[in-house]
């Protein structure tokens, strides 16, 4: 089985799922009001852009519709499954799909829905097989998917080569792409346990994978999500107990073992340098995780603070603004100091701490601390167009 955080790289449905069932959606619902006469592709993008506004029960109600006009429709069908995706009723979601699959057997997201509905019930060889069909029909810009999933799917019914070899091809064809990669590492580490020889590949994709997430906090220092994903990173690379990170794994394979395997507290002859290398680099993931949690916490205090300056609260307290400014100015710091100065080339955090300081020297002319900011950073001390000052 792949390790427990596994379901991050397959796919990101609910896990926990009702039992599907075998039922056909039927009856026939009333248009919602202003849709009358509309064809069926016309209702379709009515219903998808509905859906997008947040008025979901309307987009299911015209899709309804639309089939009991149009039975069979393709694209109602599909927009009807993805919709019911995302609202977590997966059987209904998995019935529209089959009524595609009935009118065009090689649909792709059909087979791929299928296929990820399969997943997240752990019916791991009915998803290899949508899977599989999904992958030889994808089109350019969803082949990566197709074969991520596939490989995660391959993984879990213990068919380690192929989960690697469609592993690999979801990075080629996607290098960037975050989740082929993570699925890649997970796979090779779930490997390890059978065949240790596999932890030099494992240790240089674990370790790329932590390059391009922290890339990623570096272009957005403020995504949350992205913050979560390098923490995930460090962790592949070293976890708390009971489990086991692969550098930790790497730096097992340097000590001596009993004749049952178990490793004893004697290094291997000659691998003093390699395993004092690796303590090194786990003692550095120790502070680069502390300062995740640092990050994550000026955050909060952000929140908090922008909250307190608001006008309802105290938005004339001089301290809390000049507080924030301070606070604007430690996250995007600290962030630099995590994932390199790329981060200091986005610009939202400094225009943040600008407006901070104008607003302190509206409340007090005379505050050099905020003045000498604006000055440093080369913006003038007010929004306002040279002209309009007295």
């Amino acid at each position: 089985m792949l390790p427990r955080f596994v379901a991050v790289g397959l796919l990101v449905l609910t896990p926990a799922l009702p039992v599907l069932g075998q039922g056909i959606p039927s009856g026939e619902a009333p248009p919602p009001p202003g849709v009358v006469g509309l064809n069926p592709d016309e209702a379709v993008e009515r219903a998808r852009g509905l859906h997008q506004t947040g008025r979901t029960a309307e987009a299911l109600d015209l899709l309804k519709s639309t089939l009991g006009a149009a039975p069979g429709h393709v694209e109602a069908s599909l927009l009807a499954a993805d919709i019911l995706v995302a609202s977590n009723d997966y059987d209904l979601a998995r019935n529209y799909y089959m009524q595609v699959l009935d009118k065009e057997p090689s649909n792709f997201k059909a087979n791929l829905g299928i296929g990820k509905i399969w997943l997240a019930n752990r019916y791991w060889r009915q998803a290899v097989s949508f899977l599989e069909k999904a992958k030889d029909v994808a089109p350019q810009e969803s082949r990566s998917e197709a074969k991520r999933l596939l490989a995660g799917a391959y993984a879990q019914v213990g068919q380690f080569q192929k989960a690697i070899d469609w592993s690999l091809k979801a990075v080629e064809d996607a290098p960037e792409d975050l989740d082929s990669l993570l699925i890649l590492v997970q796979i090779r580490q779930a490997l390890l346990a059978r065949d240790p020889k596999q932890i030099e590949l494992a240790l240089t994709d674990a370790e790329k994978y932590l390059g391009k997430a922290a890339q990623a906090v570096a272009r957005a220092p403020l995504d949350r999500k992205a913050l979560a994903r390098l923490d995930g990173a460090y962790e592949i690379l070293v976890a708390p107990p009971p489990d086991v990170g692969i550098l930790q794994t790497y730096q097992q394979s340097f000590y001596q073992k009993e004749p049952g395997g178990r490793a004893i507290d004697k290094l291997l002859p000659g691998k003093g340098a390699d395993s004092a290398a690796v303590l090194m680099r786990i003692a550095d993931i120790y502070r680069q995780r502390a300062l995740v949690r640092l990050v994550n916490a000026e955050q909060d205090a952000i929140v908090l603070i922008e909250t307190a300056v608001k006008d309802e609260y105290d938005a004339k307290n001089v301290k809390y603004w000049e507080q924030l400014a301070l606070t604007y100015q430690q996250l995007q710091d600290l962030t630099a100091k995590l994932v390199g100065p790329e981060a200091y080339a986005d610009r939202t955090l400094p225009e943040r701490g600008i407006s901070a300081c104008r607003k302190i020297l509206e409340l007090d002319p005379d505050n050099e601390a905020a003045r000498q900011y604006l000055q440093a950073v080369g913006a003038p001390l007010t929004s306002q167009p040279a002209g309009d000052t007295p």
